[in-house]
């Protein structure tokens, strides 16, 4: 996927800006944390006037105690237990003298042995009788009251008591008294919720209102840290204009220029720019590279003298077999199409041969691929030795060859297939080690001078004749009639070629499938091969109906676009699972184009949702090595991933491994079955394994149909697995009824 591009001023700001925002995030969190400072600096000193209000609260109660213990040991008061006469006169007059009363003890009383006042006044504080309880709290006439009881010891020793005596102390009064205080501000404290009760110091705390003393340095903290940013932001404001001001000058605007060089350059230009500024010198790498540039034109006008005439060679290079030496398909398709132009207003005859080498699989995978390749070589010089001069021959691809016949009929066209059937199967193939006989299969098909209307028509009819000649035992040269086409079982097949051919030439009937590739440790599909359907009103046509047309026609790259279209189709329905990958199956035939990556480019807007990995069989990749290395490399690059298909089902696999592009290595069948063989097979097989996940692979198990080959599977340690037992293929509209 092709990143946008963004100029060097582009960049400059975005730079600034983010700065900027970086200077944001980091005012922002100092305030965050200086707002946290402060609620702790709160959360603290509450906790310590939470304290300090007890302590006080407490010292209160203490001295409430020991008043009462200093005043039961006061003669004046054992006089008045022993002769009460003249007790309201002493306790109103001389009580409120004495130094044993102090300013916030306002009222006292005595009680007798048996709990009684001494004197009973009717606007006396105290109860006429003593309580049970030790402490209380009161309110009266809006102030809060501490009534404090304890008993006057006998002088006479022993545990007798003389009487009793009760104080009432001001509580607001006595702890601003009693207390110095830190964190609390005396003059807050509000006791306003007294009711008479006993005394609990933790009730009480709890309930009396109080204000903090304010602390002049953490309430000025949150100023200090924003006038501390305001200034920083200044200077930092001030350093980025400079930074951006001194790099546009000495970066951007030279770059522009340099621009403006390269464009004047292209188009045949030579004036070279000003890489200047006013105040300050040029960057002196920026001048080596316009001077750099200026070289490399004038070697870019010698070297494309050279080009000039290299692409002629290329150009033959392009159109001749790597292999054999003679005309490609690509070579053949133009020369048919230049051919049917010319002969639109001729009257001739003309015949199309279409050549097969009866069972060359077998033959390739038996002696190898080298030794096929040299009876390929064979069957060419072979073909060219008994060919008409003037007559081409072409290599379809594999093992197919063509040639074209003009102004041979239907008898002179028979002889040179006869002579080209002959000559290669008394050719020397046991020099090659090869013990068969070598025999080719021929399809021909004609137009004579007056049907010249139907030449379009003979690649397709010498395939239907070819078809018939490899199907037969003894008539290995066959020529089209129509009669092939109304054969029963040729009608089967013949309706299945016409739908394959109608779907790829209009789209309709194409239908992905989809099967799941399970991560390895969950068991869950991480993403989803597309395998290809064509639906019809016959029915569904399967692969194994569907790539025998494709092979013998040479649609192997209509059937890629016709595939990639679908899923790019099907990953915009929005019906694909979100996040998971699709793999695609390419050809060898696609892979081979020069605007190979081109043709991934509807697919590329989906990368950012869904990995997309691109399948090339091994046989493939090898058969177009270079080519195919350096568009895969690109295709990386532009974010899709690259599986190695089928691995084990060639022959140069562990040789070429190190050296190709790809993130995913996908055993083949056979090999994942092969685990069920003898010993010696699965250890070959779990050592591949193990070679290719330790340099860094991921590897892919195929045909998990059953748990026990799950289980021989997991042993290679694959990182997904594939087969019938975590899902057959399926349409996409299933997902979403699933």
């Amino acid at each position: 996927m092709m990143l946008r591009q963004l100029t060097a001023k582009s960049y400059l700001l975005a730079l600034s800006l983010f700065g900027l925002l970086l200077f944001a995030l980091f005012g922002f969190n100092l305030l965050l944390r200086g707002d946290a400072v402060e609620e702790i600096i709160l959360q603290e000193k509450q906790q310590a006037a939470k304290a300090e209000l007890r302590r006080a609260v407490t010292t209160v109660i203490d001295d409430a105690q020991q008043i009462l213990e200093e005043l039961a040991q006061w003669d004046e008061i054992h006089q008045q237990l022993g002769d009460p006469t003249h007790y309201v006169y002493w306790r109103e007059m001389r009580l409120h003298k004495s130094q044993q009363f102090p300013a916030y003890l306002r009222g006292m009383e005595l009680y007798s042995r048996e709990r009684k006042a001494l004197v009973e006044l009717p606007y006396q504080s105290f109860p006429a009788t003593l309580p049970g309880r030790r402490l209380t709290l009161t309110s009266r006439e809006g102030r809060e009251y501490l009534v404090a009881y304890g008993p006057i010891p006998d002088r006479n020793g022993g545990t007798d008591v003389s009487g009793y005596l009760g104080i009432q102390i001001d509580f607001a009064q006595a702890i601003r008294q009693l207390n110095r205080f830190v964190e609390i501000d005396p003059k807050s404290l509000d006791l306003g919720f007294v009711r008479d009760g006993p005394v609990d110091v933790g009730s009480l705390v709890s309930n009396i209102d109080y204000a903090l003393v304010e602390e002049p340095t953490a309430s000025r903290l949150g100023s200090i840290l924003v006038s501390s940013l305001r200034d920083f932001f200044l200077l930092f404001a001030t350093m980025l204009v400079v930074f951006y001001f001194t790099v546009s000058l000495l970066f951007v605007r030279p770059l522009a220029q340099l621009e403006r060089y390269i464009d004047r350059l292209r188009h045949g230009g030579r004036e070279g720019p000003v890489l200047s500024v006013k105040s300050l010198p040029a960057v002196a790498e920026l001048v080596t590279v316009r001077d750099s540039l200026e070289e490399y034109q004038r070697e870019l006008d010698m070297a494309r003298t050279r080009l000039d005439k290299q692409n002629i060679e290329l150009w033959d290079l392009a159109h001749e077999d790597s292999l054999t030496g003679v005309k490609n398909r690509l070579a053949f398709d133009e020369d048919w199409k230049e051919l049917i132009a010319l002969a639109r207003d001729k009257r001739i005859d003309i015949s199309l041969m279409l050549l097969d080498c009866d069972f060359f699989k077998a033959i390739n995978d038996t002696y190898g691929h080298e030794v096929g390749d040299r009876v390929i070589q064979s069957i060419a010089e072979s073909l060219q030795e008994v060919l008409r001069e003037g007559e081409q021959l072409y290599r379809l691809g594999g093992d197919e060859f063509t040639t074209v016949l003009i102004n041979a009929g239907r008898d002179e066209a028979h002889q040179v297939a006869l002579r080209c059937v002959e000559s290669v199967q008394h050719h020397a193939f046991k020099q090659l080690g090869i013990k068969e006989t070598i025999k080719l299969s021929v399809g021909l098909a004609h137009a004579n001078g007056i049907d010249i209307a139907n030449l379009s028509e003979l690649p397709r009819q010498a395939d239907v004749a070819m078809y018939h000649a490899k199907s037969s035992t003894r008539d290995k040269i066959v020529h089209y009639v129509p009669n092939l086409e109304q054969d029963a079982a040729a009608l089967v097949s013949n309706r299945i070629v016409g739908a394959v051919l109608h779907a790829l030439e209009s789209g309709e009937g194409i239908e992905m499938h989809y099967q799941p590739l399970v991560d390895t440790n969950g068991q869950r599909p991480e993403y989803y091969e597309a395998l290809v359907r064509i639906n019809e009103p016959g029915g569904l046509i399967r692969p194994v109906d569907i790539f025998p047309i494709i092979a013998r026609r040479r649609l192997d790259v209509e059937l890629d676009k016709a595939v990639l279209r679908a899923v790019e189709k099907d990953l915009q329905s929005g019906l694909f699972p979100q996040g998971a990958g699709v793999s695609v199956n390419i050809s060898g035939a696609l892979l081979a184009l020069n605007d190979f990556c081109e043709f991934f480019g509807g697919l590329s807007k989906y990368l950012d949702r869904h990995p997309i990995i691109i399948e090339i069989t091994e046989t493939s990749f090898i058969s177009h090595l270079q080519h195919a290395s350096d568009c895969l490399r690109k295709m990386r690059q532009n974010g899709f991933l690259v599986a190695l298909d089928d691995f084990g089902s060639g022959y140069s696999s562990i040789r070429y491994l190190a050296n190709m592009p790809v993130d995913i290595v996908k055993f083949d069948i056979s090999m994942v079955h092969d685990l069920n063989k003898d010993q010696r097979t699965r250890i070959i097989v779990e050592h591949a394994a193990n070679m290719i996940t330790t340099a860094g692979y991921k590897l892919v198990a195929e045909g998990i149909e059953n748990a026990e080959i799950l289980q021989r599977a997991q042993a290679l340690g694959p990182s997904h697995l594939q087969g019938y037992l975590f899902g057959h293929p399926k349409p996409l509209r299933m997902f979403a009824d699933a």
